[in-house]
């Protein structure tokens, strides 16, 4: 599903990777562990494609493609994305029509989050109601 060959990147001129290598297959779940400023996070940031980020060496492909230079809105479309621990509040945006985007799906229907579809993203949420968008997040 995504693949990382040889991959070196930068930062305002400062390395921080160097030759990481990594295969995810299809159905595989991964997590990255280590300590603060190791590269998790500018791992996640390269694989979407954030320009802040120079590739300096090394490729990515997703789902057999190679995807080093395309643009962060061609990655989108082609699925990836990146779910947050604490995701941010999104006001003005329904949950639903950022799932529709996410899934290219139209009119996604669920019984048991029928309400939550229709609230802000993440704009008080309770626990009950983060507990069912995790079960929604599995059906798409």
């Amino acid at each position: 599903m995504i693949k990382i060959e040889n991959l070196s990147v930068k930062v305002h001129e400062q390395n921080i990777l160097e030759g990481v290598s990594l295969e995810i297959k299809e159905g595989e779940i991964h997590a990255l562990l280590g300590p603060n400023a190791s590269g998790k996070s500018t791992l996640a940031q390269v694989i979407l494609g954030n320009p802040k980020y120079k590739i300096t060496q090394g490729k990515i492909f997703f789902a057999g493609k190679e995807i080093t230079k395309l643009l962060p809105e061609k990655r989108v479309k082609l699925g990836i994305a990146l779910a947050w621990q604490s995701p941010p509040t999104l006001k003005g945006v329904k949950l639903s029509q950022l799932l529709e985007k996410l899934s290219q799906r139209k009119n996604i229907q669920f019984e048991e989050g029928k309400g939550l579809l229709e609230k802000e993203i993440n704009v008080d949420f309770s626990g009950g109601e983060k507990k069912i968008l995790r079960r929604l997040k599995k059906r798409l």
